[in-house]
Order: C-alpha cells, then sequence, then structure tokens
C-alpha cells in the first residue's frame, strides 16, 4: 500500500466496509492486467505509483458493490465496471482507441522535470467554510495545489499535500450499473475531497462527471428515462476528458476541454451523444448535424469572422448548443491545419494559469482562486501566437463550408 493515500482510503472504508471488518482491501480485491489477475497489493512495480494508487483508493468501494477492476496495458487508465459486464471487451477496445488518437492529435508536449511538492511550500487545502463552484458534472476542482519553484522531481501521492506531475495520475472510470451505485458513488467522493462535500449534495441528479482530484469519471448504464444515448460514446468521451485533464489540468478553458473531447467522440464514434449540463430532449438528427449546423451559421460571415467573445467566455454548468459545435469545430480546424500545435497551445494555457492564478496572501503564503478561467484577452493571445493572427479568420472560412 501507498502510504500517503490512508487518509483517503479510511476516509472511503469508514462509511463502507465495515462488513470487511479488519481486512486489508488491497489484499481482498483483484486486478486484472494483461491477461493476468493480481491482488491489489501485489501489483507489477513497473507499473509505476499511479496504478496501485488508483487500486487502494477504491478497493474498498469496488468490494462493497461488486465491481470488477481492469487495468489499460500502459496503467494509464482503471476501468470500473459490474461483474456481470458483457461489453467489457468492447469497452476496453473504446479506450484503447481513445488513448490511441489522444495520443496522436495531443503528443505530450516538452516538459522540463520539475514538480512541486510538500517541502517547495505547496498551498494548504482550502477549509471547509470556503466557498466553491458547485459543479455536477465535474470541471474545474475547487483548488489546485500547484507551485511554481522547481525542485528535484519527486511524487506527492495524497491529494491535498501536493500534486501528481501531469501525465502521471491513473484515471478511473467507472461504468455505474444504476442509480443506487451512483449515489453510493457520489457519497464517497464527497467523503473522499472536502471540496467535493457540496457537489455530492446535487451530483445524483446528473448521470455521469468528470473531476481532477482525485481523477475519476463516471456514468450512469442503465438510468432510468435515458433516450438518445448512447454508452459507447460515453466510454469514449469521458476517457478523451480523463485523458486531456491528465495532461494539460483542468485550468484549461471550457470550450477547449469539451471540444476536443467532443472531437475525439466524432471522429471515433461518427456522432455526439454525451451533452453535459443538457437537461433538454435531444433529437436524432443533432447527433450527426455538427458540421451541417456550422457551415449554416457561418456561410455568410465570411466579412464578420468568428469572435472570441462568442466562445471564449463559456463556464461550466450550462449547454449552449451554439458554443458547443464552434468549439468542436475550432479543435477540428487546429488539428487539421495545424497538426501538434494543439499540445503546445495547451501546455501554454497550462503554465500560464499557475502563473496567473496566485493570490498573494501578503505574509509570503498565497492561494489560488477556485473559480478561476483564464481571460479571454489572454486566451486570444495566445491563439495568435501558436495558431496565427488570422487563425479565427481562417476557421471561419472553413466553417463556411
Amino acid at each position: 500500500m501507498i502510504p500517503a493515500l490512508c487518509a483517503l482510503t479510511l476516509a472511503l472504508a469508514a462509511g463502507t466496509v465495515a462488513h470487511l471488518d479488519d481486512a486489508d482491501p488491497m489484499e481482498a480485491v483483484r486486478v486484472r492486467w494483461q491477461g493476468k489477475s493480481y491482488k491489489g497489493s501485489e501489483l507489477p512495480e513497473e507499473l509505476g505509483p499511479g496504478p496501485p494508487a488508483a487500486v487502494e483508493a477504491w478497493a474498498a468501494w469496488t468490494l462493497e458493490r461488486g465491481y470488477q477492476l481492469h487495468l489499460v496495458p500502459d496503467g494509464r487508465l482503471l476501468l470500473v465496471s459490474p461483474k456481470k459486464n458483457g461489453k467489457l471487451k468492447r469497452q476496453l477496445a473504446l479506450i484503447a482507441q481513445t488513448q490511441e488518437l489522444f495520443d496522436e492529435l495531443v503528443p505530450e508536449p516538452e516538459r522540463e522535470e520539475v514538480v512541486v511538492a510538500e517541502e517547495a511550500g505547496a498551498e494548504p487545502e482550502p477549509a471547509e467554510s470556503d466557498e466553491l463552484p458547485e459543479d455536477p458534472e465535474g470541471g474545474p476542482v475547487g483548488w489546485q495545489p500547484e507551485g511554481l519553484e522547481p525542485v528535484p522531481f519527486t511524487y506527492s501521492y495524497e491529494w491535498g499535500a501536493g500534486t501528481w506531475p501531469p501525465d502521471t495520475e491513473t484515471c478511473v472510470l467507472f461504468v455505474v450499473h444504476d442509480e443506487e451505485d451512483y449515489g453510493s458513488l457520489v457519497d464517497a467522493l464527497g467523503e473522499m475531497q472536502d471540496y467535493l462535500k457540496d457537489w455530492a449534495k446535487t451530483g445524483k441528479q446528473n448521470t455521469g462527471f468528470v473531476h481532477e482530484h482525485p481523477l475519476v469519471a463516471a456514468y450512469i448504464e442503465n438510468a432510468s428515462g435515458q433516450e438518445e444515448w448512447d454508452p459507447d460514446n460515453e466510454v469514449v468521451h469521458r476517457t478523451a476528458q480523463m485523458l486531456f485533464v491528465r495532461r494539460f489540468s483542468s485550468q484549461q478553458p471550457y470550450w477547449l476541454a469539451q471540444g476536443f473531447s467532443w472531437h475525439v467522440e466524432y471522429a471515433i464514434r461518427k456522432a455526439i451523444y454525451c451533452f453535459p449540463y443538457r437537461d433538454e430532449f435531444v433529437f436524432a438528427v443533432e447527433h450527426t448535424a455538427w458540421g451541417t449546423e456550422l457551415k449554416n451559421a457561418f456561410s455568410d460571415r465570411k466579412k464578420d469572422p468568428l469572435r472570441l467573445e462568442e466562445f471564449a467566455g463559456w463556464k461550466r454548468g450550462k449547454y449552449d448548443g451554439r458554443i458547443a459545435k464552434i468549439s468542436w469545430g475550432l479543435v477540428g480546424h487546429m488539428t487539421e491545419h495545424h497538426p501538434g500545435e494543439l499540445s503546445r497551445f495547451a501546455e501554454a494555457l497550462r503554465l500560464f494559469a499557475l502563473e496567473d492564478n496566485r493570490i498573494e496572501m501578503g505574509d509570503g503564503s498565497w492561494e489560488r482562486d477556485p473559480d478561476y478561467v483564464v481571460s479571454i484577452e489572454n486566451q486570444g493571445k495566445l491563439l495568435s501566437e501558436h495558431f496565427g493572427e488570422e487563425f479565427l479568420s481562417e476557421a471561419t472560412k472553413a466553417f463556411g463550408k
């Protein structure tokens, strides 16, 4: 077991594993990897620290609810699903497809081997009384405990004492059987993290989410009354979003993170079925008509190019169909006409947010604003720097075609 995760594991275990008495969940849980079954406590060292940490955090819940754990070959994602899962092979194949396309579209950018740990003065977790953004779909973490001073490369496994370096934490995707199990999962997350306590009060009203700390996503496979929905699309979209957050943090503009996830979903599934925050009926034609709708909206705008204000200020919590299609179209234009640059752009946004989102307290310490987003003006500067001054005009013309 990884000692620094004990606080998380105990918090979860207190409410879910009374029937296990004093048994260690990591000794009881089994994880399938590369065709073999391992005890949670005996995962191969070659996997590194990410997979054991993810398994330890969720071992108790998995045993309590009767779920199974499958780790993808490279250890980037842990799939948690009901033991009677007839779609397991398909889900793992979709995850592999998503990972492959993700790496093609946004390869890992060049980075200095720098991570902030406890000894570098990482900020404390906000007190329970601090107001944090209510986000039933996941969204930006309430607080981002990353600092800036270079220190020797090191890991800090306990959320609250530091942070995981980019591209090291293992994503956890829950394919939840029904509303009862989903409610249990939401409650467990509320116990794990103080910043999720308020979210847990409303999180059960939705059928899915993505969070950065811990890096988890979930969707209900058998939600009552669910129409015009495809679980395969959920697997692709949620996986793409987690991988994007894992590599570039959740401090990305909402339009970019969602636009990327929709781009991957459409590229693999040839349709859009994942609509975070949307609560109105989705018509069948909407799943494949995004290109046509963009063309209709921009066919007569050659002299009136797309403006930053039309999309860059979009915030989590509300679905906007027009901005959604613009976001999807912009990411598509980036990947087609500026291959490789999207990764550098997202990394630049991550680093800018790290620098800009610091509130100096006057005593040498600093905190982060939980509601921080990169300003529209600065998004524009970085867009021009990475894609050129005429990027929005070029995209407008492409949309019109």
